[in-house]
C-alpha cells in the first residue's frame, strides 16, 4: 500500500541535493575565513547525504 504521494521522493531527492550544494558552499566560504550564522558547512553535507538516501529509499515505499 502507498501510503505517500508521487511526488514526495522527489522532493525529498530535491531538498537533499539543495542540503549537498549548501553545505559544500559553505565549506568553501569557511576555508575562505567567512564568518556565517547557523549550521556548518559539515552538517549540512550530512544531511544532504542523509536526505538523498532517504529518497532513494522512499522510491520502495
Amino acid at each position: 500500500m502507498n501510503v505517500h504521494s508521487w511526488w514526495v521522493p522527489y522532493a525529498i531527492l530535491l531538498f537533499g541535493i539543495w542540503d549537498l550544494i549548501t553545505g559544500i558552499t559553505r565549506l568553501r566560504r569557511q576555508k575562505q575565513g567567512v564568518k556565517q550564522k547557523g549550521l556548518g558547512g559539515k552538517v549540512f553535507v550530512l544531511l544532504g547525504i542523509l536526505f538523498i538516501i532517504t529518497g532513494i529509499w522512499a522510491f520502495w515505499l
